[in-house]
């Protein structure tokens, strides 16, 4: 169950929102507070997933709240409701969750809700599942590092004692969970607005995705990581390493040369990406077909069939 706290100086909007909260299976409202400081002795006592918090009241404020919250219960999800916009980017600065304009009506609260409840069932998976977590590779100038994709999204460098990387915001883990998801595809820029800013400004929105790409491509600099992060006009691109970079902008400017070609399909099998290196074979082959009526040296479709075996594709990886 996710047991939450609601803190609003506004009788009927803290009201409104228990009302509505109260729909949600797997949802209890643990207790609703006009003032910030009872909610946090409140929360002291423990058992709390999820606060939501309005900005304008007396005393303590929300923004202040949070981070006191936060600073004391880092597993504390906050969700900023207020009826003023302006402040969505502030909030998502402060590790927000999400940030729900007055009134919350049902259909925006589906997507906070199912967001917490993701957090909240990763939260508990990630001490299961760390001893079978998948990790994908990265060269670091002390040592080994990887991130972990089951649980709690983790980067964790060898040369830190197996510490997990510190991140400046929520949102830059967020968004480098995202692109790793989405590996070696271009995510637009819309799509990541969408995901990790849902409801904010275009435009404020639009200027912290630039914040969090930069603080990202800092910590892939300070660790020597082979992958890079490609930015183009509308959208964004983790690649597994500099090789395939320079590959694939080498394809770009001449698609056809079956060496490159093959050295790009090796390069994804090396890196693990079956997918990529599958996609990547088929558009080659579907643009020789289109544009020059042909079909691929036999020594590259005889290397495709190495790498799409099972057996084969494991000893490239490894």
């Amino acid at each position: 169950m996710l047991r939450v706290v609601l803190v609003d100086d506004e009788e009927p909007a803290i009201r409104l929102l228990e009302i509505r909260l109260g729909t949600y299976k797997g949802v209890i409202v643990a207790g609703t507070f006009m003032d910030a400081e009872e909610a946090m002795e409140a929360i002291r006592k423990g058992g709390i997933d999820a606060v939501f918090l309005d900005i304008h009241m007396p005393g303590i404020n929300g923004m202040v709240a949070s981070e006191i919250i936060t600073g004391a219960f880092p597993d504390i999800d906050i969700i900023f409701v207020t009826a003023f916009e302006q402040y969505a980017i502030e909030a998502f600065e402060r590790n927000a969750v999400d940030y729900v304009l007055k009134p919350p009506v049902p259909g925006r609260l589906d997507m906070t809700i199912e967001r917490l409840l993701w957090r909240q069932k990763a939260r508990r998976n990630e001490v299961a599942v760390i001893g079978n977590a998948v990790a994908l590779p990265f060269k670091e100038q002390a040592g080994e590092s990887a991130l972990y994709c089951f649980g709690r999204f983790r980067w964790v460098v060898d040369g830190r004692e197996g510490e997990p990387v510190k991140w400046r915001r929520t949102k830059d883990r967020e968004l480098m969970a995202y692109l790793t998801h989405n590996r070696n595809s271009f995510v637009p820029k819309e799509t990541l607005l969408e995901a990790l800013w849902p409801g904010a400004d275009p435009e404020q929105s639009t200027a912290y995705l630039y914040t969090c790409f930069h603080h990202i491509r800092k910590l892939m600099k300070r660790f020597g990581c082979r992958e890079t992060l490609e930015s183009g006009t509308d959208g964004y691109q983790l690649l597994p390493n500099q090789a395939i970079s320079c590959l694939q902008r080498a394809l770009q400017v001449n698609p056809f040369p079956d060496d490159l070609n093959e050295t790009l399909l090796t390069a994804y099998a090396q890196a693990g990406d079956r997918y990529a290196m599958i996609r990547h074979y088929t558009q080659f082959v579907n643009l020789l077909h289109v544009e020059l009526d042909i079909r691929p040296m036999e020594s590259t479709v005889r290397l495709y069939q190495h790498y799409s075996e099972g057996s084969a594709f494991f000893e490239a990886s490894t």
